[in-house]
């Protein structure tokens, strides 16, 4: 019996609403690995993860992490900001459903579509709680849950190891 799967390009136009410039109170919606990924010709490829930003009215924001735990990388930076620590180990998935306080800067992606870009995460304000969004039938924001299936190659597959380099 075939399958019939109707697939249509995406204009970009979509329910994804970004996150205006400024400072946020918002959750870590998900961590996705992106695969591995050169910016430039003369670079190496590494393996590339996004971490979703979701505020309570639903808006967006992406922040991109390489796996080092090497004090000048984006993830040791941030969690220094949030923990006050970097980990000599560190398991990517359990930055899903943390609250967190993000500095946005909008812009276009390479697309030309809108872009809400997280410069800098700073830990949750006192007494914050911010919530998921009513999602409707998108099921884009879904909490942390160790046990499915969508996460577990993230916690078999995203423990990092801190890097030391001879200075």
């Amino acid at each position: 019996m075939p399958i019939n799967v109707q697939i249509t390009k995406s204009t970009g136009g979509g329910k994804f609403k970004a996150m205006p410039t400024g400072l946020h109170q918002a959750r870590i919606a998900e961590v996705k690995y992106l695969g591995k990924r050169a910016f430039s010709a003369d670079e190496e490829a590494k393996d590339n993860y996004v971490a979703r930003f979701v505020n309570t009215a639903g808006e967006e924001a992406s922040r991109f992490y390489t796996p080092s735990l090497h004090e000048k990388s984006k993830l040791a930076i941030d969690l220094l900001a949030l923990d006050g620590a970097v980990p000599d180990t560190f398991n990517l998935g359990s930055l899903e459903g943390r609250q967190v306080q993000v500095l946005v800067q909008m812009g276009k992606n390479k697309k030309g579509y809108d872009s809400a870009k997280v410069i800098s995460v700073a830990a949750p304000a006192p007494g914050q709680n911010v919530q998921y969004p009513s999602w409707g039938s998108t099921g884009r924001a879904i909490p942390y849950d160790p046990l499915t299936p969508r996460h577990r190659w993230k916690l078999s597959g995203s423990i990092f190891r801190r890097s030391y380099h001879a200075s």
